[in-house]
C-alpha cells in the first residue's frame, strides 16, 4: 500500500508498508539533487518485485508488488496475511480475502504510494518539502506536507550505486513507520498478466464470496 497506503486506516497500517534506516546526516535538498532524483523516478514506468515489510510493532510480512504508470499499483501479500491492495483508475481498494467484510475503497491520489505512480513525478511542487538522510551506500528522500514538516509522510529509499530504487517507509498517523524493502525488483517490464491492475474484478470476486 504501495506500503503504504491510507491515512486514516489503521487496520492497513498495522500490515502494510515501511527497515530501519541508519542515519548519518540529514542534509538539505539540492535541486540539482531533486533533478536527479525526479529523472530517475521519471525513468520508471512499470515495477514488478518481490517485497519485505517490518511492520511498526517489528512483525514481518511479504508479498509481490506490480506498479504500472500511470495509477496502477498491486500489492498482494504471502500467507498468512490476506490482505490485496490494488490500485487502478483513480481508486485503491483494500480487500482482506479470508473476510466476510466489503472491500475498503480509497481515492488513489490519498494514498502516500501515489507519488510514485503519478505519470510524472514533480519535486517542485509548492505542496511538498524534502530533506535527505544519509549513510555510506544508501540516501533517503524524505517528503513532507508544507503544512507539517515534523514528520515526513514518506520517505523513498535509494542504493547510491548504481543508482536505484530500493524501498520506503511510511509513517502512520499516529508517528508508526512501516517499512518495505524491494527485493529482486525489475523495472520497465511489460506487464501482460491482464488480472493484475483488474480492481473491479477483484471486488466483484471478493464480493460474491462474502455473499454465498
Amino acid at each position: 500500500m504501495l506500503p503504504l497506503i491510507l491515512k486514516n486506516y489503521r487496520p492497513l497500517w498495522s500490515s502494510f508498508i515501511a527497515i530501519p534506516i541508519l542515519v548519518i546526516t540529514a542534509i538539505s535538498v539540492a535541486a540539482t539533487d531533486l533533478n536527479k532524483i525526479e529523472t530517475y523516478l521519471n525513468s520508471i514506468q512499470t515495477l514488478k518485485a518481490k517485497f519485505n515489510q517490518i511492520n511498526y510493532d517489528g512483525s514481518q510480512s511479504s508479498g509481490i508488488i506490480w506498479l504500472e504508470k500511470p495509477g496502477k499499483l498491486r500489492l498482494e501479500y504471502k500467507e498468512p496475511s490476506s490482505l490485496l491492495i490494488i490500485s487502478n483508475s483513480g481508486f485503491t481498494a483494500v480487500i482482506d480475502k479470508l473476510s466476510n467484510t466489503p472491500p475498503q475503497r480509497y481515492l488513489t491520489k490519498n494514498i502516500p504510494l501515489s507519488f510514485l505512480i503519478e505519470k510524472t513525478v514533480n519535486l517542485s511542487k509548492k505542496e511538498f518539502s524534502f530533506s535527505f538522510t544519509e549513510s555510506r551506500d544508501t540516501i533517503n528522500l524524505n517528503i513532507f506536507k508544507a503544512a507539517n514538516q515534523s514528520k515526513s509522510e514518506l520517505s523513498i529509499k535509494f542504493i547510491m550505486s548504481p543508482f536505484t530504487i530500493s524501498g520506503w517507509t511510511v509513517q502512520t498517523p499516529t508517528g508508526e513507520n512501516i517499512t518495505v524493502d524491494l527485493l529482486e525488483p525489475e523495472f520497465n517490464i511489460e506487464i501482460q498478466e491482464e488480472w493484475v491492475f483488474g480492481i473491479g474484478g477483484e471486488i466483484q470476486n471478493h464480493m460474491k464470496k462474502i455473499s454465498e
